[in-house]
């Protein structure tokens, strides 16, 4: 589990694999994960359960009123999944919850400069909208 912390924004990385409500438990406490402006949730898209688990972190996430942060699912090891389980699983997200999802690699640089550019963007566009919300 990783945090960024870019200028002015705090962004955390959520990997929960296996039992998801256990992995996101032991990334922090609630009031870091609270205190984001961005969820990044890394998904191994090589795993047939994958769903499953985004599906049970959403839960988690709802039960404990976290829902409302922002987030994004990167779908990680796209390098090795079934390029046609990828498509699935990113059109159910969409469907699911209407949540954004990138596909990356981690070996693949270019991907995760990619997500990182997609984060800064979206956190433009937060603090831009906090802006015109607090009438500035």
């Amino acid at each position: 589990h990783r945090k960024a912390d870019l200028p002015g924004h705090f962004v955390r990385f959520v990997a929960a694999a296996g039992a998801a409500a256990l992995g996101l438990a032991q990334v922090a406490t609630l009031e870091e994960i609270a205190d984001s402006d961005l969820l990044v949730h890394v998904v191994d898209a090589s795993n047939p359960r994958a769903l499953q688990q985004i599906r049970s972190v959403a839960k988690i996430l709802t039960d404990l009123e976290l829902n409302r942060i922002p987030q994004v699912i990167a779908l990680n090891k796209v390098d090795i999944a079934d390029g046609e389980a990828v498509d699935v699983v990113r059109r159910q997200i969409a469907l699911d919850s209407g949540i954004e999802s990138v596909s990356i690699s981690a070996v693949d640089r270019r991907s995760l400069d990619d997500l990182l550019h997609w984060v800064g963007e979206r956190l433009i566009r937060l603090a831009e909208r906090l802006e015109t919300a607090a009438g500035k």
